[in-house]
C-alpha cells in the first residue's frame, strides 16, 4: 500500500535485522496509489526477493546448519519486540513473558492489514462496483490481520 503511494519505507533497510544490512536491494515505489501501481510494486518485489535469495545463497559458507548459542542476551523483564517486512508491509510483534519466563503472558501482533483496511473504503468511494473486487484483491488484505 505505502510503496504504491510513493512512500519509500522498508524495515529490512530502515531497521535492518538478520543479515539485511549486508544485502543489496532496492525498494520498488510507484506514485499513483491505484490497483495497477500495487501490482507493479508486487511484481518488482518478487524480482527483488529472487535477487536477495541469490545473494544469500552466494554468501552461504560450509558449516553446521543449526546454531545453538544465544545471539543476544535475554531481556531481564521477559519482554521483546520484533519486526519483519511482510508481504503487505511491516509486521510488528510485542511479547511479554510471565514471571517464570516460561509462558507467554501477553502477545501483541500488528499486521499491516490492520492499517490497510482503514484506507480501503477511500479507494472505492464514488467508484462503480466493478472496481470494488479489483481494488480489494490488489490490497491483499487479511481479515485475521485486522482482528482485535
Amino acid at each position: 500500500m505505502e510503496r504504491a503511494s510513493d512512500l519509500d519505507r522498508d524495515l529490512r533497510r530502515d531497521h535492518p535485522y538478520a543479515n539485511y544490512e549486508k544485502m543489496r536491494f532496492s525498494v520498488p515505489v510507484q506514485k499513483t496509489g491505484d490497483a495497477h501501481a500495487r501490482s507493479l510494486v508486487r511484481m518488482e518485489e518478487i524480482r527483488e526477493s529472487l535477487a536477495l535469495i541469490r545473494q544469500a545463497i552466494g554468501r552461504v559458507k560450509p558449516g553446521p546448519v543449526l546454531r545453538h548459542e544465544v545471539l543476544e542476551p535475554a531481556d531481564p523483564h521477559g519482554e521483546g519486540l520484533g519486526w519483519v517486512e511482510g508481504t503487505r508491509g511491516g509486521l510488528l510483534y510485542a511479547v511479554h513473558l510471565d514471571a517464570t519466563r516460561t509462558r507467554l503472558q501477553r502477545v501483541k501482533i500488528k499486521d499491516p492489514s490492520f492499517s490497510n483496511w482503514r484506507v480501503f473504503p477511500f479507494t472505492v468511494e464514488d467508484s462503480n462496483m466493478m472496481d470494488y473486487a479489483i481494488n480489494e484483491a490488489s490490497f491483499g488484505l487479511s481479515v485475521a490481520g485486522a482482528d482485535r
